[in-house]
């Protein structure tokens, strides 16, 4: 089967064939090489730190640098798309780092949202702000409006930010001492 992903004069430059594997083997090596990436990074954290913990993998993901083993999962999954996509001669390197370039300007403002959005629960956390609800609440707040109450300043605040993930970024370490 053939697509057409772009409207421009010369409709036969622009036909790009559907193969279901350009899809789903870079992310099966995103998926894999995460995964592959986190128990053994975190394996090696439990080594080095000496705790008797047995190494199985939930061990290992608790103990390590998820956000290093997504970068580096992501990374791999990228070049093998950079390689894939040109090798079957559906569009050459330059069209893919220009695709490569508009991708991530369309990613810029989601990912400075969630940025933001996890700066302000680190600064909410450094001043303590959940500790001063939980006490300003105490036993004034009756429990049965509890979750309504959380429910209403989260959609607030995901109407407000653009993201639930950053709204769960900073309501769940405000919340939770509540509880």
């Amino acid at each position: 089967a053939v697509v057409s992903t772009q409207s421009t004069g010369d409709e036969e430059e622009n036909k790009v064939p559907e193969r279901w594997y350009n899809a789903i083997i870079p992310l099966v090596v995103l998926v894999f090489i995460s995964l592959l990436r986190m128990y053994f990074d975190g394996k090696q954290v439990i080594l080095e730190s000496g705790d008797d913990l047995p190494i199985t993998f939930m061990n290992c993901a608790s103990k390590c640098n998820s956000i290093n083993c997504l970068i580096v999962g992501t990374s791999v999954s990228l070049m093998l798309t950079l390689v894939l996509i040109p090798a079957q001669r559906i569009m050459g390197v330059s069209k893919c780092a220009e695709h490569f370039v508009e991708g991530v300007k369309g990613m810029s403002e989601p990912i400075m949202i969630l940025i933001l959005a996890w700066s302000l629960g680190f600064a909410m956390n450094d001043i303590h702000t959940s500790e001063y609800i939980a006490g300003a609440l105490g036993e004034n707040m009756p429990v049965q409006y509890f979750p309504s109450l959380v429910c209403l300043i989260g959609y607030t605040m995901s109407y407000a930010s653009g993201s639930a993930m950053g709204t769960q970024g900073i309501i769940f370490p405000l919340i939770i001492p509540v509880v």
